[in-house]
């Protein structure tokens, strides 16, 4: 359990837990470890904020590989047709 755990599992707003995952935790050099602990928690709040980290993380590894062929999907043209 980190030292975040209680913060976030306390507060409900869902602002909060937005400002602590985006500002707070992204930015902790722990963040992978507390990413780990929080997808495996049993409260749904808790392993929300884990998940958000999950999908930051892989955002942040698809961006960095230049290489990669996938190419987000060009949504206004598709419902132009």
């Amino acid at each position: 359990m980190t030292s975040w755990t209680p913060c976030l599992a306390e507060a409900r707003a869902p602002k909060v837990h937005g400002w602590l995952v985006n500002y707070v935790v992204e930015k902790n050099p722990h963040s992978e470890e507390i990413r780990l602990a929080w997808s495996a928690d049993p409260d749904l709040v808790v392993a929300r904020a884990g998940r958000a980290l999950t999908t930051e993380r892989l955002t942040k590894k698809h961006l960095a590989d230049v290489s990669s062929p996938w190419r987000p999907p060009d949504l206004y043209r598709a419902r132009t047709r």
